[in-house]
This record gives structure tokens, sequence and C-alpha cells, in this order.
């Protein structure tokens, strides 16, 4: 993987193409108020993938994502049976919005993967996404856990 994190391409409407080169660091910062939001919806099963539909052309962006991004993206890309790409596009619709740009971030998020099984018998995973609220700076996190046990 490298320092520089996960390279990859995303497809992007060529009208938000643009910010997403030029802005990707702050639009990114919206991501787990955005995952909060789309994780409202419900998981989707026996259905096929849906992509970007807009009605103009498509650019392949290449990026970088930290592992931790990707992997939240790409989990609720995959639960909800969309491309990674689609929830780029929402994000940066969501970013575009500026009332939602006045909001300071108040959640952080971790995502976990623990293979139980994975074998030529059996491919068994756990995933997690899980989000907690940010208490008072940054660095200081308030753990969903730690409420539950004291």
């Amino acid at each position: 993987m490298g320092s520089k994190g996960l390279m990859t391409s995303v497809s992007l409407p060529a009208s938000v193409a643009d910010y997403w080169r030029g802005r990707k660091r702050e639009i990114l910062g919206y991501n787990e108020r955005f995952l909060r939001m789309v994780m409202r919806g419900r998981v989707r099963r026996g259905v096929t993938r849906r992509y970007n539909r807009a009605g103009e052309a498509f650019e392949i962006v290449c990026t970088r994502f930290r592992p931790g991004e990707y992997d939240s993206l790409h989990f609720a890309a995959a639960s909800l049976r969309v491309s990674v790409s689609s929830l780029v596009y929402l994000l940066i619709k969501l970013w575009l919005k500026p009332q939602r740009r006045r909001h300071v971030q108040r959640f952080c998020a971790n995502y976990s993967m623990a293979p139980v099984v994975w074998d030529s018998a059996a491919g068994i995973l756990e995933e997690s996404l899980t989000f907690w609220r940010l208490n008072g700076s940054l660095t200081a996190c308030e753990l969903p856990w730690r409420q539950l046990t004291g």
C-alpha cells in the first residue's frame, strides 16, 4: 500500500470531477456524517449493484484513499449494493450544499473486519462500521462500548 494510501479510481459526472480532484480532503471530512445518513437506508440483497446515473459525461478520476476511508466507503457500498463511485458522488453533492458545510464534524468512525472462517469450505467474515460522538476535540472520543460498561 505505501504511505500515500490506496490508489484506485472513481467514475464521476464531469460536472463534479474537478471538485473531487481539488478538494478531496475537505470533502472526505464529511464522510462520517454522510455514512451515517446513507446507513439509515435498508441493506439491499437479491438485487444488482447500482452505479452512477447522470445525464452527462463521466470522468475516471485516479485517487488515493486512506485505508479506513476506503474500507468504510466499500463496506457501505457493498451493503447497499451500490458502487463506491456512486457514494463518492453523493458525498460531493452533500458537500456542495452550503448549509451542510456549516456544521462541525461531531462523529468519528471505525471500520473493522475479522475473518471467522476463511478456507475452501466456507468464508465467514464479521464486519462492522461503528460511529461515536466526538467529545470536545478530534482526539478525545467517547467510545460507545464505554457507555455500556460504565
